[in-house]
């Protein structure tokens, strides 16, 4: 997920040092991203089958020239290939994304020296009988394996060889790799993404395993976690998010009434949609949380109660005015913008022109493009001519009598042919 933050949020509401107990409970346990995962040999006397759990006076773990890439050797007979446990420090037998373990097996992320840090990966014997996603886990060192199904692992939330079963993503971020309304989330120090589930903090239902609907700024998002609930009250002094009592978010002070002096405060969690949002102090409006990102899709509804004047949609350009397709991501004053009169190489001073401008989506082909909810232009993928940014973007022509999205209009002030843009309702001066 692309991490943006609230105004004033970024350090207020930290992973750390809760989720250094959590996704570090979690991503503590994950290792450095400094740290590379290659295949490595041992040079180790007779090592343990993973997928027998047995010692195998035969097995040895392959150099770097194996061909599959895994830590993993052939027996003598020309047998399937023995994967050993635990794997060499750094070893990559597999990839826990792909999971290109052969059938049976399954790719788990490891700490081979029994330290916590996972620094590589082992061919593990798929379960027989997986307990469910987000449900509690156990880690058998002997068999390098645990309990967990296929893309999953057992993610230790105490330290111990305990924990719960969480999915498996990559470094990208990327939340089609989990399941559907699941978060990706990745950390600096994490060697491995996992998967949690989203959840609505107006609405909650998480799983047992991680019953927590807890804000993660990072990401931003809110997500079920096997974090306790915070029990700080509305107005009372809080360090960050994960102290505040379900349905409460902690606010710098200066967002607040009635704080001042404390640093931040504890505020309620309120629906931009509910023309009654629940604020229950009167100096407080439902302001957006999710700014300039727009957060996940079912969780843009939620917003948090705070003074008026910190709402950054009361900057002219900065939110999507009513009836916008939302299909098509709204160009903020954060996006760039083009005039068709720029100077060298596209630049341009904002001031002498319309403001209109288009979005930036980069793409690698048209598929990469969202599909709008309206009107009758596609994406296309071209090579954006203006300004800096993605050499590719996605842009809606109509130059052949297509309806334009919701919310934008058909203009060739670009200068490359008449696209759809989105006209800003700021001042020209003000779209710097």
């Amino acid at each position: 997920m692309a991490h943006s933050f609230v105004p004033g949020f970024r350090s207020l509401l930290p992973l750390a040092p809760v989720l250094l107990s959590l996704g570090c409970i979690i991503d503590a346990d994950l290792g450095s991203s400094d740290t590379e995962m290659a295949t490595g040999s041992t040079g180790e006397p007779p090592t343990t089958s993973a997928t027998t759990g047995e010692t195998d006076p035969s097995a040895t773990t392959a150099d770097s020239g194996d061909a599959s890439g895994s830590g993993s050797s052939s027996d003598s007979s020309g047998g399937p290939p023995v994967f050993d446990c635990p794997p060499a420090p750094f070893e990559s037998q597999c990839d826990v994304v792909a999971q290109d373990c052969p059938a049976g097996l399954r790719c788990l992320p490891w700490s081979s020296d029994g330290s916590g840090i996972l620094d590589a990966t082992v061919c593990s014997a798929v379960p027989t009988e997986p307990v469910d996603r987000f449900a509690p886990c156990t880690v058998d060192p002997a068999t390098c394996g645990d309990d967990c199904g296929l893309g999953e692992y057992c993610a230790p939330t105490d330290g111990s060889d305990s924990g719960i079963c969480v999915g498996l993503c990559g470094f990208d971020g990327d939340d089609a790799a989990c399941h559907e309304g699941e978060l990706c989330d990745t950390c600096a120090e994490c060697s491995v993404g996992t998967c949690w589930a989203g959840c609505d903090p107006l609405a909650p239902d998480c799983p047992g395993g991680a019953p927590t609907c807890s804000f993660v700024g990072e990401e931003p998002a809110f997500e079920c976690l096997p974090v306790p609930e915070g029990f700080v009250g509305v107005g009372m002094q809080c360090m960050d998010s994960f102290a505040c009592a379900p349905g409460l978010i902690c606010a710098p002070e200066d967002q607040l009434d009635g704080c001042d002096g404390l640093g931040a405060c504890c505020t309620e969690l309120c629906d931009l949609e509910d023309g009654v949002p629940g604020c229950t102090n009167p100096a407080h409006e439902c302001i957006t949380l999710f700014f300039p990102d727009p957060g996940p899709p079912d969780q843009q509804h939620v917003g948090y109660c705070a003074l008026p004047e910190v709402d950054p949609c009361a900057v002219p350009g900065n939110c999507p005015p009513p009836g916008i397709d939302s299909s098509v991501p709204w160009c903020s004053l954060a996006n760039e913008a083009h005039c068709p009169d720029g100077g060298l190489a596209g630049f341009f001073d904002g001031i002498a022109c319309e403001q209109t401008c288009t979005c930036q989506m980069p793409c690698m082909g048209p598929e990469d493009c969202p599909v709008p909810a309206t009107g009758t232009a596609t994406g296309e993928c071209v090579v954006e001519p203006y300004g800096p940014g993605s050499p590719t973007t996605c842009l809606y022509a109509c130059d052949a009598g297509q309806v334009c999205p919701d919310g934008m209009t058909c203009s060739d002030e670009l200068g490359f042919g008449a696209i759809c843009v989105w006209v800003s309702p700021a001042a020209p001066e003000e779209c710097m």
